[in-house]
């Protein structure tokens, strides 16, 4: 029986890399041959990125998911490199948690520098850390995010397309806003930096929202094209198809069995960080929406019979991709929830220009990580202790980041108020991108004597 089911799951991934290597293929033969070589030689990263359907064997239980959004990956960098090679003047950095709406509905490509660092440890645990150690040989501060310093890494080694300008934000903490400063220093293009409030009220939207309009004029002003509004309505409204996809996936995991499992709740962030509006994203959606509509239909999840439940919060174990499988099989322990993906999805309203740029700067305000590293310490804890009641989770996992300063802060609260509300709290230090903080091998490790030890299992 298990033999059948590895060949299944074989054949499965054989279709999936066929499809994806047919979209690059074609990109090859658009460009031609002497252009993709050329690619592969600027960009290193792109060679290990091939080996991105090595996250397929960490996600079996969630194959659907996770070869969709693998798909997808493809898709989107196929669209970046493509700008590169016939119009690099089309390419805008933006920051992770800024919207890329504004610049596609100009006609720019926005391309995030951090999506690098959130892909290549979906390949190997430990492929970020030469990029590390090139910013912290550079001088810059160990105690700075990983993720950014791989960002900041692959810029300083000349390994990212270069951007026409960039578009910044001071959230979601102070690694991200300062790492964008050597990153403007090594290109000499122009910048836009945001300005987020710390409270989420009518005022401090207001202010975004005029924020916005001030990054309009700017890249007006800077790059002489002029802002299409009826594209951004188009733009919003497949948005907006979308977030009701995504909304629809996040409301079945309270389903017992939860039909998702493994990392697909962090991967769900994708569509929307990435190529909000396009169709590729939007498909995305659909397609973790109609997996979940059938797995709750048939009451199947990613066990055969699920023991545990638990949320994920803080940051998501990027080095060790293969954790939250590792998890199912061990121990029936299913992720029903985590703190990426915790955000609103809002639909947009699209009547009028101020409507939508209003629509996207709340949205900002509560993406991943925007709303629970930024703004006020409640928001991090409440909205945990919301998610435990909501999907009726057993168990809290707070993944410790070292270089999440004010995640760390307060994982004493949250200890407290997890002990108050009786639900037990698995608390693992680590690095997002380093496995040399701490290594997979221990985050298992400690995770086993939990296991064993408070949850008895």
């Amino acid at each position: 029986m298990i033999n059948i089911q590895n060949a299944k799951y074989k054949y499965k991934k054989l279709l999936c890399m066929a499809n994806d290597f047919k979209l690059l293929a074609l990109f090859g033969m658009r460009i031609g041959p002497t252009q993709l070589i050329r690619l592969f030689r600027e960009f290193p990263w792109l060679v290990k990125g091939l080996g991105i359907h090595t996250a397929l064997d960490y996600t079996k239980g969630s194959f659907p998911y996770s070869s969709a959004t693998v798909s997808f990956i493809f898709q989107y960098l196929v669209y970046v490199l493509e700008t590169y090679v016939n119009n690099p003047d089309q390419i805008v950095w933006v920051e992770e948690l800024l919207t890329p709406e504004i610049p596609l509905a100009m006609g720019f490509v926005p391309f995030m520098p951090e999506s690098i660092g959130l892909v290549l440890p979906l390949v190997k645990n430990d492929i970020c850390e030469s990029y590390i150690d090139v910013s912290e040989n550079e001088g810059y501060p160990s105690d700075m995010c990983s993720f950014i310093k791989t960002s900041l890494g692959l810029v300083l080694k000349d390994g990212l397309p270069k951007p026409r300008l960039i578009l910044t934000t001071n959230s979601p903490c102070e690694s991200a806003s300062s790492g964008y400063i050597p990153i403007e220093e090594k290109y000499k293009v122009p910048v836009f930096r945001m300005d987020q409030p710390y409270e989420f009220n009518d005022a401090s939207i207001g202010y975004y929202t005029q924020a916005l309009w001030k990054m309009i004029r700017f890249m007006e002003a800077e790059t002489g094209v002029k802002m299409d509004f009826d594209r951004l309505r188009k733009i919003c409204e497949n948005r907006n198809q979308a977030s009701e996809s995504i909304i629809e996936f996040l409301e079945l995991n309270r389903a017992k069995p939860s039909p998702a499992g493994t990392i697909t709740h962090t991967l769900s962030i994708l569509g929307h960080s990435l190529m909000p509006g396009s169709k590729a994203a939007t498909d995305l959606a659909v397609a973790y929406q109609e997996e979940s509509k059938r797995r709750y239909d048939k009451q199947l999840g990613p066990v055969k019979k699920e023991k545990i439940r638990y949320v994920m919060w803080g940051v998501p174990f990027g080095i060790d991709v293969g954790y939250y499988q590792w998890l199912e099989e061990e121990y029936c322990a299913v992720m029903v929830a985590e703190m990426y993906s915790s955000r609103n999805y809002s639909i947009v309203d699209t009547s009028t220009p101020d409507t939508m740029l209003s629509g996207l700067a709340a949205d900002m305000m509560q993406g991943p990580m925007a709303r629970h590293t930024k703004g006020p310490a409640t928001n991090y804890y409440e909205d945990l202790i919301r998610k435990v009641k909501d999907y009726d989770a057993d168990m809290v996992i707070l993944g410790d980041h070292v270089g999440c300063k004010k995640s760390i802060s307060l994982k004493g609260i949250v200890r407290d108020v997890l002990k108050k509300n009786n639900t037990p709290c698995l608390t693992i230090q680590f690095d997002v991108c380093d496995t040399r903080i701490t290594a997979p091998e221990q985050i298992r490790h400690q995770t086993t004597q939990f296991m064993e030890v408070i949850m008895k299992v």
